[in-house]
């Protein structure tokens, strides 16, 4: 085993200190406030208050990360990987959503989010195999179609709790319906995946342990829907992340969360709408 893999496959439970700790409660309560203003916000100040908070943290964490560059590494990397959610929600909060259809939005956010991700794993030298991006064995590969198609009955317990009203799409035809839903496999399924399961996951179970790892990435990703403004949502988000980051540290491959991720937002906003 190579030193790269020796780390990114991390001990069970995790070198915590008590100073990490402290940091890790501190920039997550630093990111929830962020959310929180953001999506309750009364007048545009409010919301740019929030933006101003991600910029400050996602700095804050960067220039953390280099500081322990030399002498705490394995908490340095953990800090790097930390700073692509405020990233997430910086490109979505300054990237007008007009004149653009929804779709089109997206995918305009979507891609500097999959080169910061793959810029990181570049920059920390791992391979695809690292961040999960591997098929895996024959037992692996025939977990994979139900893990991507349980994406369909999450979309649909989304879609009775938010019950959104407009779709993302004009029509429901083959001709709006294939290329909107490519761009939020890659947008969601992909992007989204590759950062919360295939970066932070590892790096938090390094730091934290296996399921301190896996609690702290599902409420990190749930956080990240503190702006549907739902309690509910945020429990039911909370599972979804548990369950896919479980189901990634058992099969070791992303692929079957990014197509349950895309799955799930397609039958969520593109399809269901059109029908209820």
């Amino acid at each position: 085993m190579t030193a790269s893999q020796s780390e990114f496959a991390g001990p069970r439970r995790g070198p915590v200190k008590g100073r990490h700790l402290v940091s890790i409660a501190a920039y997550f309560s630093i990111f929830v406030l962020a959310e929180a203003i953001a999506a309750f916000a009364s007048d545009p100040g409010e919301a740019t208050l929030g933006m101003v908070i991600q910029v400050l943290l996602l700095f804050t964490l960067l220039f953390h990360a280099a500081l322990l560059s030399r002498t705490d590494k394995l908490f340095s990397r953990f800090l790097a990987v930390f700073a692509l959610p405020p990233l997430i929600r910086i490109l979505s909060l300054s990237t007008p959503p007009t004149p653009f259809t929804v779709i089109q939005w997206l995918l305009i956010i979507s891609l500097p989010l999959l080169a910061a991700g793959a810029t990181m794993a570049y920059v920390m030298k791992l391979r695809p195999r690292d961040v999960y991006l591997r098929l895996g064995g024959p037992r692996v590969l025939v977990l994979q179609a139900p893990i991507a198609l349980s994406g369909l009955a999450l979309g649909a317990l989304e879609f009775l709790i938010l019950q959104p009203t407009e779709p993302w799409i004009p029509a429901l035809t083959l001709q709006h319906l294939i290329p909107a839903a490519i761009i939020i496999g890659i947008a969601s399924g992909l992007a989204e995946e590759l950062i919360f399961r295939g970066l932070i996951l590892p790096k938090s179970e390094t730091i934290l342990g296996r399921l301190p790892g896996l609690l702290f990435i599902s409420l990190l990703f749930a956080a990240m829907h503190i702006g549907f403004r739902s309690a509910i949502d945020l429990v039911f988000v909370f599972g979804v992340g548990f369950y896919f980051g479980y189901v990634v540290q058992r099969t070791k491959s992303l692929y079957g969360v990014i197509f349950a991720h895309g799955l799930a937002n397609v039958a969520l906003y593109l399809i269901l709408p059109f029908y209820f």
